[in-house]
């Protein structure tokens, strides 16, 4: 099915997942998925409840989270790092733990991605600013032809963590 749908229709599709997703994790309520995820209220109980069935850690996330928080004070990253949280804000730890983790992600990213243009193109394309979750790189002109398979490896290298996650990560590349 996916295979089928226009881009825009994937990305249209992709993007109500993810805010459904991040609802959840948040502790959302069936009521709000089904009008994030624009489900009919008919069998959107339903669906919720199968969701919950298949992604049992992702909707235990926000109960799990509030818990810890209370009992230990703080919550820790994928990559080990702790986050202190004032017990009596528990409910930012999903937060926390999301934007903490993001932050890792693209901050070893920056290094590994800076190194190999030092390497590979001998500083000619740079990694210019870091920008949330994305990286700009500079590059001139006339090492645009060189620059797509350069820009191949680095998107390998941004989600090289051997180990780490589950889920694989997507990198896209655009040319300005």
């Amino acid at each position: 099915v996916w295979e089928s749908l226009s881009k825009d229709e994937r990305k249209t599709r992709r993007d109500a997942v993810k805010n459904g997703n991040f609802a959840k994790a948040y502790g959302a309520a069936w009521q709000k998925i089904a009008e994030t995820l624009g489900l009919k209220d008919g069998d959107s109980m339903r669906k919720c409840r199968t969701y919950e069935r298949t992604f049992p850690k992702l909707c235990g996330l926000m109960p799990t989270i509030i818990r810890q928080v209370k009992e230990v004070g703080y919550i820790t990253t994928a990559f080990g790092r702790r986050l202190h949280i004032p017990r009596d804000q528990a409910y930012m730890g999903v937060n926390y733990l999301g934007q903490g983790t993001g932050a890792e992600i693209i901050k070893r990213a920056q290094v590994k991605v800076s190194k190999h243009l030092a390497q590979t193109t001998g500083d000619e394309l740079q990694l210019l600013l870091p920008i949330h979750d994305e990286l700009i790189i500079e590059c001139p002109r006339n090492r645009l032809d060189d620059a797509k398979p350069i820009l191949r490896e680095v998107k390998e290298l941004m989600v090289d963590f051997p180990g780490r996650f589950k889920v694989p990560f997507e990198v896209d590349v655009k040319v300005a």
